[in-house]
């Protein structure tokens, strides 16, 4: 799959972003920014934040094989 070029992407704002992941809280997302370096940066735009939906899917994905391979070490 290609990544689209930031002019075909799809911004997601930090409303949308929550909604995505199950309606979280704000501070979750604050602390996967400063405690996970895999976390995409968000776009500032006059003090709002916005995300790229393919950043956001690739690391949804990394999260993914980060969760499934370990439970296979602990099986």
């Amino acid at each position: 799959m290609q990544t689209p070029s930031p002019q075909d992407d799809v911004l997601l704002t930090s409303a949308q972003l929550r909604r995505r992941w199950g309606d979280c809280s704000d501070m979750l997302i604050w602390r996967r920014l400063h405690d996970d370096a895999d976390m995409p940066v968000p776009v500032r735009m006059r003090r709002r934040r916005f995300w790229y939906l393919s950043a956001i899917v690739a690391y949804e994905r990394a999260l993914f094989e980060r969760a499934s391979a370990k439970s296979v070490e602990v099986a």
